[in-house]
């Protein structure tokens, strides 16, 4: 069995999550909610973190952008049989609090 949420669904698309990160300028952590283990022993200067709770892990970060929960939003997970199940979006994220995908796009065009 794969460890962490949706691991399996990664392992599908080839992200084994063996990133070399060492010498990275920079880190953006997407989406994340579990514990940030070793994040010290990165060089990074700046660590931008992306999440839907405040939580030790955000003490560590830089900067915090909010993050939608899975209630908030339309796709998919595979589940730890390896099916693909739909998730259907049940509530509205909390005014300014946009999609993953948007704040990326808006983030990305921003920095050319």
């Amino acid at each position: 069995l794969l460890a962490g949420a949706n691991s399996r669904g990664l392992h599908n698309m080839g992200i084994d999550g063996n990133v070399n990160a060492q010498n990275a300028k920079a880190l953006y952590i997407l989406a994340c909610d579990d514990e940030l283990k070793n994040l010290d022993r990165y060089n990074a200067s700046i660590v931008v973190l992306q999440a839907s709770y405040l939580s030790p892990e955000t003490e560590k970060a830089d900067v915090i952008l909010p993050s939608t929960i899975w209630a908030e939003k339309d796709g998919s997970i595979t589940n730890i049989d390896g099916l693909v199940q739909k998730v259907v979006k049940t509530i509205d994220a909390p005014e300014g609090v946009q999609s993953n995908k948007v704040t990326m796009e808006l983030l990305s065009s921003r920095l050319g």
